[in-house]
């Protein structure tokens, strides 16, 4: 653990600074005109809603009260009590609304005002709003011990959430004669997992340079790659997105009544129990050693109350020794994505910290990470060449290999995409 706050927590507090005091421009311009077409579409679903109200209650309900909303969805809809808060009172949280939907569209509808108004109204783009600088900047404030996996957070204003939406994420930006550069760590999860559970079909996938998306579709469509990629192609069935949802949903041991709910607010795409039920038997079938892998973290976690990331991050889970069994389960399934989440992470700041010296700093900035990413913003003369320098510095894993004595068995990649506003990018071939 030493090499960790040595090698990856102290430069990464120094770095982070820098990148806190440069900011990440945005859009004033497009933050309003995004925030009006949130708040035209907020009042939509509030007008769909509250035809669902009684006539009686109908103006003067608020749908932010959960009292409120737990009489009318209990009462007057009929809807069932599928559990309760800590007070007593029937739930009207989240999971509890995903399991409705499938009962009543007046949930769904619920969840989509929710988010709406409570998230990308208002802790979004008003948020940004408020934060921007004369200069047109926001500085976050990151959080290197933010969360108990060791991935970095940010507050005031967070923005380690932004959401995938393109329209929202192209709020920001690079100003005029810089280019906005966006780094990922290409599927860099399912990587590390292959790594870690030695898989050999998903280990092949990789070493061969194959798109494991592609290979869990055909599998759970029973289509060979070729028909996937035609029949996704005509825009019939969407098949490869469908199996990033399995993919990503079942890597860390997901039951398939919780699927039917991530594929849903996740991708987009709805599935029914027997498709889920037949998704993840025929995923586990494709990749059999994840199973074996989920097995092992469980009995360590049992054994020793903890799990360690291959560069010796530990996570203490004492919950794993709960009398409740649903607790017991949720510690092991920390047990399984925490080593992941956790070297993915750690990754992504190592090569913070050494692009942050070796790119030339007055061509160059970097302006924020959002999870498996690093933003910069790099002049147009100098962008080819940086982007081979990010490319080649973040997936040097013999560096890494050499500073924490570890073996890394699975190629790691990168993409990059460069554009004006962040999400409206194209990739960069270097």
């Amino acid at each position: 653990f030493r090499s960790v706050f040595t090698t990856v927590m102290m430069p990464a507090s120094n770095a982070l600074v820098k990148v806190e005091t440069i900011g990440l421009f945005a859009y004033s311009d497009r933050i309003a005109h995004q925030l009006k077409i949130k708040e035209k579409e907020r009042d939509e679903v509030e007008r769909k809603l509250r035809s669902y109200v009684p006539e009686e209650k109908r103006e003067a309900f608020n749908f932010r009260s959960p009292k409120q909303v737990g009489e009318w969805m209990f009462g007057d809809l009929g809807l069932e009590i599928i559990d309760y808060t800590k007070t007593g009172a029937p739930s009207t949280n989240e999971d509890v609304m995903l399991q409705l939907a499938r009962q009543h569209p007046a949930p769904d509808l619920l969840l989509r005002y929710r988010t709406l108004e409570s998230k990308d109204i208002r802790t979004y783009l008003r948020s940004w709003a408020e934060n921007q600088d004369s200069r047109g900047r926001i500085h976050t404030h990151y959080k290197l011990f933010g969360t108990v996996t060791g991935r970095l957070s940010s507050e005031k204003p967070n923005l380690q959430q932004v959401p995938r939406d393109v329209d929202m994420r192209s709020c920001f930006g690079a100003p005029d004669g810089w280019s906005f550069v966006e780094a990922d760590y290409s599927q860099v999860e399912l990587r590390i997992a292959a790594m870690l559970s030695r898989d050999p079909t998903l280990t092949r996938v990789f070493t061969t340079g194959g798109d494991p998306h592609l290979s869990t579709a055909s599998e759970v469509s029973g289509l060979t790659p070729e028909e996937v990629l035609a029949s996704d192609a005509t825009g019939n069935t969407e098949w490869r997105k469908r199996a990033k949802g399995v993919n990503f949903g079942f890597l860390y041991g997901m039951g398939s009544s919780k699927f039917i709910d991530y594929a849903r607010t996740s991708y987009g795409v709805t599935v029914s129990e027997v498709e889920a039920t037949k998704y993840r038997n025929r995923f586990f079938k494709l990749y059999p050693e994840l199973q074996s892998w989920h097995e092992r973290q469980r009995r360590l976690v049992r054994s020793l109350g903890r799990v360690h990331s291959p560069l010796g991050r530990i996570r203490h889970l004492p919950d794993v020794y709960s009398e409740d069994k649903g607790v017991r389960a949720e510690a092991e399934r920390q047990a399984i994505n925490s080593p992941v989440q956790s070297f993915a992470s750690d990754l992504m700041l190592l090569s913070l910290v050494r692009l942050s010296k070796q790119l030339d700093a007055r061509q160059a900035r970097v302006v924020g990470t959002v999870h498996d990413a690093i933003l910069f913003e790099l002049k147009e003369e100098y962008k080819q060449e940086a982007c081979g320098i990010i490319k080649a510095t973040m997936e040097d894993m013999a560096w890494v290999e050499k500073q924490f004595d570890i073996t890394i068995t699975i190629p790691i990649e990168v993409e990059i995409k460069a554009g004006q506003f962040w999400g409206r990018g194209s990739v960069v071939s270097v």
